[in-house]
């Protein structure tokens, strides 16, 4: 069974996602590191189709699985599920064809959706770049390709746990809401009950990393910088 799922993060989820925006994936990992789950982001290969794409939102989760259609049997479209502050985030056995494509992405952008996670490929991707001149949009994926899917897969369920491929562990899981943090160093998955408590941990880090940052440029040593400002 699918169905369209919204958590409460506290705050609402249009701040929530902005406020992430404006942050960078070392102070969020450094966060979860320390609340004891070091275990959150995925694979080191899964990488934005443009570096200054930046990704902040909550999962709409997606599981394909390799096999030929079966007559009579129920689809899900992801464009059905998203919502405004959306990440499709896209689980898939297959690793040959592209498993997004920009048709799909537009429509998910029009009703609010802010980009795309694929544990494999992507396809049309000059045009999943353009999707951000129209519409807040970032797409990462681990590989491109023009190989259309729909003889190799099926989508078999939406906004149900999926398992994405981790860099510290094989696999790294995403329920839906939860919320996914990219930018060109990785994707990270946190929690959707520490959504909140990690983004005011680590807005904290940026500040104090900002701050020294100015006194570095003046030449101060990093030993003081790192003792002044608890970074380093």
């Amino acid at each position: 069974m699918s169905e369209l799922v919204v958590r409460d993060y506290g705050i609402a989820l249009e701040e929530l996602c902005q406020r992430y925006r404006a942050l960078y994936g070392g102070p969020i990992y450094d966060v979860l590191e320390r609340m004891g789950l070091p275990n959150q982001v995925l694979h080191h290969s899964i990488k934005p189709i443009r570096p200054d794409m930046v990704l902040a939102g909550a999962a709409v989760t997606v599981k394909a699985v390799m096999r030929p259609p079966v007559p009579n049997e129920v689809t899900y479209n992801p464009v059905d599920f998203v919502y405004p502050g959306a990440v499709i985030v896209y689980s898939s056995e297959e690793q040959v064809s592209a498993h997004f494509g920009e048709l799909t992405g537009h429509a998910c952008a029009a009703k609010g959706a802010v980009g795309v996670v694929v544990d494999g490929g992507l396809r049309d991707s000059t045009k999943q770049i353009q999707i951000d001149r129209w519409r807040p949009w970032a797409a990462f994926c681990r590989y491109t390709s023009p190989i259309e899917l729909a003889a190799r897969q099926r989508i078999v369920s939406v906004n149900q746990p999926v398992f994405m491929s981790g860099s510290l562990t094989a696999v790294v899981e995403v329920r839906p809401g939860d919320f996914i943090f990219g930018d060109l160093d990785g994707v990270i998955v946190i929690p959707f009950e520490k959504a909140l408590e990690v983004l005011e941990q680590a807005e904290d880090i940026v500040k104090r990393e900002g701050q020294a940052r100015d006194e570095l440029k003046k030449g101060t040593p990093f030993s003081e910088v790192g003792r002044r400002f608890g970074v380093g």
